[in-house]
């Protein structure tokens, strides 16, 4: 890709990706926030190394090595990225991704090819395992099921033929083209007009100096010559001949071939944490480099400017000035991954917790920790990488965080392996707890899981509104503790289940716990405000047999703004608007309709996370996708899935709303997103400092008005300066959209200055008042 499409792209697309991009946001509009550390597959065009971190690109400028990143939300058709190839003759990107389907960028566009995935006659896999651009205008695919021929200029397929065995990798040289397949190597003349028969190509075999069976795992043509890996052995081909060539690289297995500069590069790797790199020059030079740049090397390619840049599956993007020079190492700054197992949002900072447990609670023994996105935009990542105490310590799988609702300075990251950190962000400094004293780790109420000694996991964490954090202390024999305003601990048993979940407190201070495996239950505790006195506590279980949840595994709980809790299970949500301790208090589903027929809201869907935006409409993150329903639940208002909308994967991970900025953040598989709502967080009143955006409202402007600081819900009504009534709603939350059209005519409203005035539904006592002023311009 140039630098004019990059700019082109940028131009016209609604949503850039620089650091400014969140204030920016138009409602309805997205934002990424990816992972750009790493990299998984590389290309290059004449001004550009562009890299692939598996689910969006980084475009590299060989020259200033500034970067611009661009991914589903600039244009891409999907996220799961296997291969890239620059095709310098037609100056455009192929982008190709593991469902068989891939995208053609120029600077024309982004054109989405689905010949492949869309094709129901290939059985199995149609992935696409190696792209070689042959000097006839003409690109081979390698792929699960067979050898693809394709025309690059008028972008269309000429043939393909079915091999019924993996093809590994494909490549030619001015008279054949060869397939490296797992029981061989075959070339066919590129003249040959029936390449879709398979009979005619040729095994390659002891004619040619290979065994009589073998696989073969590459191939490759460099300085008209061509070299294979034939059962992890490297061959060269001379005079039809193969001649096995040593590298000199015992306990090492080549992982590829790159043909793209002056040298050949062969990757090579052992089975610990050790790769270098072959260099073959023009005269058959064999020499050494990539040592100490590489550890588990995916590919590599050299550039006009004898750089040589590396993937690697450990983290950084890579590159040496020669290739037997030294390393350099590039880090853009991003969250340290693309994942996030819990989000947090506190005024104008965003919490990620890393990871650590699978979707069945099973730990995973993640490092990437936890990212914070500052106000200016930028990440602070704190995880053992960063941070020698947590590596000491040995504190992994940070799996959920809860900042301090009063002192912004700490926040505490729950970790699924060992306990719970403090993290104070002014000083630096950290707390450890677990559940033994020693090794500078403070003692506390939390428990290992009963099986595991030694494994303290800690699932989610809530402050109350009296500063105390509880804890869902996964697995143990007293699996809710607290750690109080104070500073002490105490822990509580619960009937029943203790795989304690995610959790959320209600206006009474009830403590609501989904549970997960045998039996999904939902545990409700109260304290009643005196965690060191345990005889006036209460506690019940809510399961099929005292309410209407069902044996379906419980996944999430949250309460809305109404006090209402909404439990997410893998049959839709239910909904308690009782008091738990009720023998009444059994739930309800909301009924809904689909296509005219009654049903029961998301009944066939799997809910993951709920979360609660401004206007109390819920937002229910699923396997498939994003469900926003009416504050009653009782109508759609959005629907988000991979296929309409920039959402880069449909199984939503959590969900949590910036009420100050309108902001719901997204965790999915494949990465963290923001979507920028019409609504915000209402007050009781109307902020003195309301202000309508963008104002004043230019005659090229045509998207919403948000009118911002409004009480909850306020009714809103909108004149000119004479008294005239020209629009009137209700506030979504805290904020209100106008469309600057007058509603008897819906045109546009005439050049002036109008008046926002605003009621507030929660305190009738405050009456209209001029909250701001707009000035249109038509």
């Amino acid at each position: 890709m140039t630098k004019r499409l990059l700019a082109t792209f940028i131009a016209l697309l609604s949503l850039t990706s620089n650091a400014f991009a969140q204030a920016r946001l138009s409602i309805g509009e997205w934002q990424n926030h990816l992972n750009y550390r790493e990299s998984f597959y590389l290309t290059q065009s004449p001004d550009d190394v562009i890299i692939s971190t598996g689910k969006s690109l980084i475009y590299i400028d060989k020259e200033e090595l500034s970067h611009t990143p661009f991914s589903k939300i600039d244009g891409l058709s999907e996220t799961k990225i296997t291969q890239i190839k620059y095709d310098l003759s037609n100056k455009q990107l192929l982008v190709i991704y593991e469902s068989g389907g891939f995208d053609i960028v120029d600077d024309e566009g982004i054109e989405y090819i689905t010949s492949i995935k869309d094709n129901t006659s290939i059985v199995g896999s149609k992935t696409i395992n190696d792209i070689h651009f042959a000097d006839n205008g003409l690109c081979y695919f390698a792929t699960s099921f067979g050898i693809i021929e394709f025309d690059l200029a008028k972008r269309e397929f000429r043939s393909t033929t079915f091999t019924n065995v993996t093809v590994n990798a494909i490549s030619s040289d001015g008279t054949y083209v060869y397939a490296a397949m797992n029981k061989g190597l075959y070339r066919i003349d590129k003249n040959n007009f029936n390449k879709e028969n398979f009979s005619n190509w040729q095994l390659m075999g002891t004619q040619f100096g290979l065994p009589a069976t073998y696989e073969s795992q590459n191939v490759e043509t460099f300085n008209n010559r061509v070299y294979a890996v034939v059962n992890g052995k490297f061959y060269s081909l001379e005079n039809n001949n193969f001649n096995l060539i040593n590298l000199n690289a015992p306990g090492f297995s080549i992982q590829w071939m790159s043909a793209e500069g002056k040298n050949l590069l062969i990757g090579l790797r052992d089975n610990l944490y050790s790769s270098y790199t072959k260099i073959i020059d023009a005269n058959f030079n064999i020499t050494d480099g990539g040592a100490g740049c590489i550890n588990r090397t995916i590919y590599g390619i050299e550039d006009q400017n004898g750089r040589v840049w590396y993937a690697d599956e450990w983290r950084q993007i890579r590159y040496s000035n020669t290739p037997t020079d030294g390393c350099n190492r590039l880090e853009f700054d991003s969250p340290y991954s693309y994942q996030s197992s819990h989000i947090e949002t506190d005024e104008d900072l965003v919490y990620f917790a890393a990871g650590g447990a699978t979707e069945n609670y099973q730990i995973d023994f993640d490092r990437s920790g936890i990212y914070i996105l500052n106000k200016d935009q930028t990440w602070t990542n704190i995880n053992e990488e960063y941070n020698s105490e947590i590596r000491e310590k040995g504190y992994l799988s940070l799996f959920t965080i809860a900042p301090h609702p009063k002192n912004k300075d700490l926040v505490y990251i729950g970790s699924y392996l060992n306990g719970l950190i403090e993290y104070n962000k002014a000083t630096k400094a950290f707390r450890f707890f677990g559940e033994k004293e020693g090794n500078g780790i403070l003692k506390s109420s939390l428990q290992s899981i009963v099986g595991a000694p030694g494994q303290v996991r800690i699932a989610h964490m809530k402050f109350d509104e009296n500063e105390n954090l509880w804890i869902a202390n996964f697995g143990a024999p007293k699996p809710i503790s607290v750690f109080t305003k104070e500073g002490t601990w105490h822990s509580f048993s619960v009937p029943g289940n203790t795989l304690l979940t995610k959790m959320t407190i209600d206006a009474q201070g009830n403590k609501w716990f989904a549970t997960t495996g045998a039996g999904p239950s939902v545990c409700v505790f109260n304290e009643n405000g005196t965690p060191a006195d345990p005889s006036d506590d209460k506690v019940t279980v809510l399961n099929a047999s005292n309410s209407i949840l069902s044996s379906a595994q419980v996944n999430c709980v949250e309460t809305d703004l109404n006090g209402d809790v909404w439990v997410g299970t893998a049959r839709g949500p239910i909904i308690f608007e009782c008091d738990p301790f009720s023998k009444d208090c059994i739930g309800s589903q909301r009924k809904v309709l689909q296509d005219s027929i009654p049903a029961l809201l998301l009944e066939t869907e799997e809910i993951f996370s709920i979360e609660v935006d401004g206007a109390n409409r819920k937002w229910f993150g699923s396997r498939n996708g994003i469900f926003v329903q009416s504050s009653d639940g009782e109508s759609q208002v959005l629907r988000f899935n991979e296929e309409n909308s920039p959402l880069l994967n449909n199984k939503i991970i959590d969900l949590d709303f910036d009420g100050k900025n309108g902001l719901m953040y997204i965790s999915s598989e494949s990465g963290i997103q923001s979507y920028k709502t019409d609504a915000t967080q209402g007050g009781n009143l109307n902020d003195q400092n309301a202000y309508a955006f963008p104002n004043p409202v230019r005659p090229e402007y045509i998207g919403p008005v948000a009118i911002k600081g409004l009480a909850r819900d306020a009714d809103v009504r909108i004149t000119d300066i004479n008294g005239k009534l020209v629009y009137k709603t209700k506030a979504n939350g805290g904020q209100a959209i106008w469309d600057a059209n007058d509603y008897t005519t819906g045109s546009r409203v005439d050049t002036g200055v109008y008046l926002v005035f605003a009621a507030s539904e929660q305190d009738p006592t405050v009456k209209e008042v001029v909250i701001t002023k707009i000035l249109v311009v038509k």
